[in-house]
């Protein structure tokens, strides 16, 4: 006996979904009536969150009756997650320029006029990109038969941003962390790591367009646009879950600042990573090359690398070389650095094994470490630097560390329990962490 099973996906046709996507794009085009014919400066940061909730719900929708890959709707829903994703580089911007002055940032008068009219500059581009876009979408729902409504009166107090001009007094202090010492050491080094990695990236590339496809392809594609973004993601929220609002930030004002640099570079890393994701999807990643020829001609590419590279990723740059020196004052400030001479056990040498014991317990505290053997020294969080220098030094039998206490506490303890060589279960209590890599 056969059974037959009805198809869980139904088909509709294409004329029959005119009016369901009628439905569902008003509240879009609304926002944009109300937006279309204001300057950037009118543009509030909430206009542009309830534009971006609307583009993905709209931009969800079309996803979900399989638009994207229907040759009728595919160049809308295209210009839809378009105008969302601008949207997110323009709304990052407006809160970059509300909240500049509770960074802490320190730039002078010519510092703060030159990155307050980049940041506008690029906010301009991203608006009247998305305006470009909003009347391209239109006209799409025109050809399609999808009527939309006349404009329909808003309540501007719905987009209108609300800047406290007067802060209540700033008194939680939740009290002493436990190892707050350690973790602004820790978050200072991370951020100085960053700092180091971006200062290597050769300076930005001329205004040509293939220099600026070149470099973008080399130092800036989205995956390590994110990569970036990411690490400096992660140092705000250990703050903000660590240091924020603790007796200690109160007292030390070097460390308000820190967290602005941080804030900066983060949000400006995001815009990076919005721009990017546009340019490479648009360059690489639409199924029909209509379709991306008919983007092109509304968003410039070249403008679009112009805006990416020397406003958001040079700035980004910028405030990370800047808080890179106050990071490194903090982790003075926040370590207590010693020397620890520490004598390698009878018939155990600097191998992989140890070597991974000794990177790892440095990368638990995370602060920084120099490792000495005989006359060369060598960052001791890079198992590549430590297996190098015991290899130029295999008959050194002491190894020196230069660091914070913690740390060199422990690595005490590590050599004293033999390196590993006995087995994980043989170390103290105390090294527990390690166990996790069971190397």
């Amino acid at each position: 006996m056969t059974t037959e099973y009805a198809s869980l996906e139904e088909v509709i046709k294409e004329r029959d979904f005119v009016r369901i996507l009628e439905n569902n794009v008003q509240k879009f085009f609304r926002i944009y009536h109300f937006l279309r014919d204001k300057g950037v400066d009118e543009i509030s940061k909430r206009s542009w969150s309830h534009l971006l909730e609307e583009a993905h719900e709209l931009e969800s929708f079309l996803d979900d009756y399989n638009a994207r890959n229907n040759r009728t709707y595919s160049y809308l829903t295209e210009l839809v997650a378009s105008i969302r994703n601008l949207t997110l580089a323009a709304h990052t911007l407006r809160h970059i320029l509300n909240r500049y002055f509770k960074y802490h940032l320190g730039d002078d008068v010519a510092q703060l006029a030159a990155f307050q009219n980049g940041a506008r500059d690029a906010l301009s581009f991203c608006s009247a990109s998305v305006k470009a876009l909003f009347e391209e979408a239109y006209r799409e729902c025109s050809t399609l038969g999808v009527r939309i409504e006349a404009d329909t009166v808003v309540d501007e107090n719905w987009f209108t941003d609300r800047i406290p001009k007067r802060y209540l007094p700033h008194n939680v202090d939740e009290g002493v962390v436990s190892d707050e010492d350690q973790r602004i050491a820790e978050l200072a080094s991370k951020y100085v790591r960053v700092a180091e990695e971006m200062a290597r990236i050769p300076a930005n590339p001329s205004d040509d367009y293939e220099s600026l496809k070149d470099f973008v392809a080399r130092y800036v594609t989205e995956e390590l646009a994110r990569a970036r973004q990411a690490q400096i993601h992660s140092i705000q929220s250990k703050y903000d879950t660590y240091v924020k609002n603790t007796v200690l930030e109160t007292r030390h004002e070097e460390l308000k600042t820190f967290r602005g640099h941080v804030s900066m570079a983060l949000h400006l890393l995001e815009v990076t990573t919005f721009l990017v994701h546009f340019y490479e999807r648009h360059e690489n990643d639409i199924r029909f090359e209509d379709t991306k020829l008919k983007i092109a001609r509304k968003v410039d590419k070249r403008t679009l690398l112009q805006v990416t590279l020397r406003f958001a990723f040079a700035q980004a740059r910028r405030y990370l070389a800047r808080g890179r020196s106050i990071a490194e004052a903090v982790v003075k400030q926040y370590t207590q650095v010693i020397r620890a001479d520490l004598d390698l056990p009878e018939g155990i040498y600097l191998h992989a094994r140890p070597a991974s014991l000794i990177v790892a317990v440095i990368n638990h505290f995370g602060t920084p470490v120099t490792m000495q053997m005989g006359e060369a020294r060598c960052d001791a969080n890079s198992i590549i630097q430590v297996l190098m220098l015991a290899g130029q030094n295999s008959k050194a039998r002491q190894v020196t560390f230069h660091g914070d206490e913690k740390p060199l506490k422990d690595l005490r303890l590590l050599f004293e329990s033999g390196l590993g060589e006995q087995g994980l279960e043989k170390l103290p209590s105390a090294l527990d962490y390690l166990k996790q890599f069971g190397i």
